[in-house]
Formats: C-alpha cells, structure tokens, sequence
C-alpha cells in the first residue's frame, strides 16, 4: 500500500483497524485516516510484547505523531497469542467507538508483556 493507492485499496469506513507488519505502511494507513477523518485502532507486536491505541483524528495525537519515524525491521519469531491478545484489544476498541460505549484507549498507549503478564498504558 501506498500513498498513491490507499484511497482505492481501502473501502469507505467509519473505522480502520491496522493489522500491518510495519511502520511504512501503517504510517500510509495513518495518513488515509486523517485524509478521511475516521479513527484507527492501531496494534503493534514483537514475540511476547505488543502495544494498542486509538488514534481519533483532530482529537489525539496521530501515529506519525507518536511515532514519526519508522522502526527497524527486525525479523524476530512472534508468539501466536501476542497478536491474540492485541487482536482482541483492537476489536474492542472498534466495538466500543462503534457502539459509543467505554473509554477509549486515546492518548494513551498500551504496552501489554505477555512473558511477565501485565499491561502498562
């Protein structure tokens, strides 16, 4: 995905939910959901680690705000339950935007551990 093609690859939404395995291409996603201004629930994971958030557009800081430049690539094996984990967190989120319900995880950034069993956000 690019920035040239984002628009036509992505369908009209009234969420996206990043599930992308790097920050070039999430950084385009970021982009197309300020350009439309829809939220993007953001999920990130490396082995045992990953990190969620909820990025609503002209309320909390973007991804290219939080992370404005883009991590090595590291080929590094990931637990199947890590992205689990964050999977479930990401769909909850949406859920929650969605039906208006909860406090969303904006501007905070939740740092889940599943080797040590705990979340920091």
């Amino acid at each position: 995905m690019t920035d040239e093609n984002a628009d036509s690859i992505v369908p009209p939404c009234d969420i996206i939910i990043d599930a992308l395995d790097n920050f070039d291409t999430r950084h385009v996603l970021n982009r197309l959901a300020v350009k439309r201004n829809i939220p993007l629930v953001y999920g990130a994971v490396s082995g045992y680690r990953g990190q969620a958030t909820t990025v609503i557009p002209g309320k909390t800081p973007c991804l290219c705000c939080i992370f404005p430049t883009s991590f090595k690539k590291e080929v590094f094996p990931v637990l199947g339950t890590t992205p689990g984990v964050i999977g479930t967190i990401q769909a909850n989120e949406a859920i929650k935007y969605l039906a208006g319900q909860g406090e969303l995880l904006e501007n905070r950034l939740l740092l889940w551990d599943g080797l040590h069993a705990l979340s920091v956000n």
